[in-house]
């Protein structure tokens, strides 16, 4: 007996448009600045998956800020080829002087994503990142790519 192993991961860019605040530093934050994010996720069912991520700065003065997520995303078909996507996911980040308090946070999106074909997927999610403490809560447009892998394996 086998069975089919859905899983799919992602490659996106993330811009960020943190709020009117200022750094641990004191200076105040940029008005964007952009993370290239990495996910995967292990699909449940049809409607559902769960995910690891991690978000890396590399533009805008925060280059040592990172951040290591995991969570659960809803899929709901809306069109031919059209999926909207309801993501949350917790986890902890730092670095780079932004005030995320000790670490801890959860962030939460809204996304299209829409089939190229049976194994491509372009993806658009808006969402904002909400820390346990701190003032980085920024809105974030993430658009990206995401790669389907299936796999037949033996119960």
């Amino acid at each position: 007996d086998y069975y089919v192993n859905e899983m799919a991961f992602s490659i996106y860019n993330r811009t960020y448009f943190p709020p009117n605040e200022t750094t641990k530093s004191g200076i105040p934050y940029l008005s964007s600045f952009n993370s290239l994010g990495l996910e995967i996720q292990k699909y449940i069912g049809k409607r559902f998956s769960v995910n690891g991520g991690t978000v890396w700065a590399y533009q805008g003065d925060y280059g040592a800020y990172a951040e290591g997520l995991l969570g659960i995303t809803y899929y709901q078909p809306v069109f031919n080829k059209t999926t909207l996507s309801v993501k949350t996911m917790f986890g902890a980040a730092g670095g780079g002087s932004i005030d995320v308090g000790k670490g801890l946070l959860f962030e939460y999106a809204l996304g299209i994503e829409r089939s190229l074909n049976d194994r491509l997927d372009f993806v658009v999610h808006v969402g904002q990142t909400q820390p346990l403490e701190g003032n980085f809560n920024p809105v974030s447009l993430d658009v990206g790519l995401k790669f389907h892998v299936s796999q037949l394996l033996k119960k």
